[in-house]
């Protein structure tokens, strides 16, 4: 079954491909300031996350737990570069950030946009679509630091650390800024960022395509080929390489976790089987002394506790404080 359940989902994560191909070809043919798909699937995404994996919280800390994990690879990336966010070029690009906020935790339409969200073929799409966002925040962030808003920032264009920590911040930068600040509970709080503290599939596979982006366009012409010197590939061909590489490895990645939650339960389960089973057999042999029957060993269990309680009874040394008052007052009238 877990074959067929793999098997299953790389189908439909190859069917959606084709239909990422389409997006992408039509938000070309579209006004990227008018529809910008792969953003509005981006914020989908992490308002679904969001409300899945959050504790009980105001809308209002909802909403700005949403937006700066939405938005903060690419503040990051700004702050640290000098230069204002990306999202203050575009009033439509924010506006659609607020929307789909809106949408997602207002309480009218809040149920709503859970159940959509949660059909199988649509939920595959946005983590796919969301794939394909991760690889252009990458793209964006090394593109922002070869090419900076400042004339005067020569020194930033030459640097292969400001190219690929920009990559990798743009990247996975919002993710670090809800662990930092634990947005996911219900009283904020600063604390080690989970990325940092174990193994994390995001941090780890955004800095390894950051690294292998820089490889790949080769923009400061530090890599040189035997036959050739440049790019091997150009900025796209790179892009649509990484797009693909993040959706295999998610695929993979969701396929064990999903095998290995099903291992767990599997143990789980046995283990309690053989605890009850372990304390049927136990309480038949304690009961009736040889095991023969669990009718009988429960009632005969019963009867012993019963008359164990009656001998306690009857026993004057384990009678309460009162009683031996009452006891003492009686011989005293005898007298």
């Amino acid at each position: 079954m877990d074959h067929l359940y793999s098997l299953d989902l790389a189908t439909a994560k190859t069917m959606s491909l084709a239909g990422v191909h389409r997006a992408m070809t039509f938000e070309q043919s579209l006004p990227l300031d008018r529809w910008p798909l792969i953003d509005i699937f981006h914020a989908i995404n992490v308002a679904r996350d969001y409300e899945r994996n959050a504790q009980p919280q105001p809308f209002l800390q909802r909403f700005i737990a949403y937006f700066l994990t939405a938005t903060g690879g690419g503040m990051l990336s700004s702050i640290l570069l000098g230069q204002p966010a990306g999202f203050f070029f575009s009033d439509r690009v924010l506006c659609w950030y607020l929307l789909v906020g809106l949408l997602a935790f207002t309480p009218l339409t809040r149920r709503l946009f859970r159940c959509l969200t949660e059909l199988p073929l649509l939920a595959t799409f946005i983590s796919m679509m969301d794939d394909v966002s991760w690889v252009t925040s990458v793209v964006g962030g090394m593109n922002k630091a070869l090419q900076p808003m400042h004339a005067s920032a020569t020194a930033v264009k030459n640097s292969v650390a400001a190219a690929i920590v920009c990559g990798i911040l743009q990247g996975c930068g919002g993710g670090f800024i809800r662990s930092t600040f634990n947005m996911n509970d219900r009283i904020w709080h600063v604390a080690t960022p989970k990325q940092l503290t174990g193994y994390h599939f995001v941090f780890y596979f955004t800095s390894l395509m950051s690294i292998m982006l820089y490889v790949f366009v080769n923009p400061h012409s530090l890599l040189t080929l035997p036959a050739k010197r440049g790019p091997p590939l150009s900025m796209g061909e790179a892009r649509w390489f990484l797009i693909v590489a993040a959706l295999v490895a998610n695929t993979g990645s969701d396929t064990m976790m999903t095998m290995a939650r099903k291992l767990l339960r599997s143990k789980k389960g046995k283990s309690k089987k053989s605890v009850a089973v372990l304390s049927a057999t136990t309480n038949g042999y304690n009961g009736s002394g040889s095991g023969s029957g669990k009718g009988k060993g429960q009632g005969q269990g019963k009867e012993q506790v019963a008359g164990e309680d009656a001998w306690m009874d009857s026993d004057p040394h384990q009678q309460s404080g009162q009683g031996k008052k009452k006891n003492k007052k009686k011989n005293k009238k005898n007298d």
